[in-house]
């Protein structure tokens, strides 16, 4: 279980990768310890393995070597119908300071990523709100139409007949910047399967004019919907300017 003295990194690995993890032990095994190596083997990108082992040990599903915790264990005999709220346990557990500030399945993003102030890296706090939400979501926690995309690879994949309840307990509510006065019958906007930037795109002034507060505000929830819906991936690890990498995620 994570502590005040562990929760001054937050973790920024891509969802699909963290929830993959959990998947494939949920569904078949992880060879104890997780290392490198096997995060490798079942499909983790390269520049992506550290990040996802830190997400691990934050949640405390691994120990701080990479031993498999009792908290995964039990992730692991729950089935499909309490899986959600055990893992929701889980998150609530690892991210009380966030979920002390915010509501994931209420707040919008430019709320949620806030509350990732004061936690490093400073610069990566869209990355840290992509992870959260994308855990929310598995969690059933958040709403359809606010979970980042998750392409998970085909060997982390469940069959169709095993997909978790998350989904179908997790009611859709739009998430506007502020306030909508628009004409509900007014055509919406389409972006390609993008409710959430769709959202925000309804956002912009009817009359091409608005207060410098608003579009400041428009522009930064337009921004954080971009690094939630649409994830950015390199072939190798990438180190942000400011930003330490512990030596224990360099170890395979």
């Amino acid at each position: 279980m994570s502590t005040e003295s562990q929760v001054q990194n937050m973790p920024y690995a891509p969802p699909s990768a963290v929830v993959g993890v959990i998947r494939r032990f949920r569904d078949r095994s992880l060879a104890d310890p997780v290392t490198n190596g096997t995060l490798e083997q079942i499909g983790v990108s390269a520049g992506n393995i550290s990040r996802t082992l830190q997400a691990l040990k934050f949640l405390g599903l691994l120990d701080s070597e990479g031993h498999i915790t009792d908290a995964f264990r039990r992730l692991r005999k729950a089935n499909d119908g309490e899986y959600p709220d055990a893992l929701a346990e889980v998150l609530r557990d690892a991210y009380h300071p966030i979920f002390e500030h915010a509501d994931p399945g209420q707040d919008d993003t430019v709320i949620i990523e806030n509350a990732f102030r004061g936690f490093e890296p400073g610069g990566q706090r869209p990355r840290m709100t992509t992870l959260f939400l994308g855990l929310c979501f598995e969690a059933g926690l958040v709403p359809e139409d606010k979970a980042p995309r998750m392409q998970l690879q085909p060997n982390q994949q469940r069959s169709t007949g095993q997909r978790t309840t998350s989904r179908r307990r997790a009611q859709p509510k739009s998430q506007p910047v502020e306030e909508s006065t628009r004409d509900e019958a007014e055509p919406k906007t389409t972006s390609h399967g993008y409710p959430l930037v769709n959202a925000i795109v309804d956002q912009l002034p009817k009359d091409g004019r608005w207060t410098q507060k608003r579009r400041d505000l428009w522009i930064q929830a337009m921004i954080s919907a971009i690094d939630l819906t649409v994830e950015v991936e390199s072939e190798t690890e990438e180190v942000y300017e400011g930003e330490v990498v512990p030596e224990h995620q360099l170890e395979s």
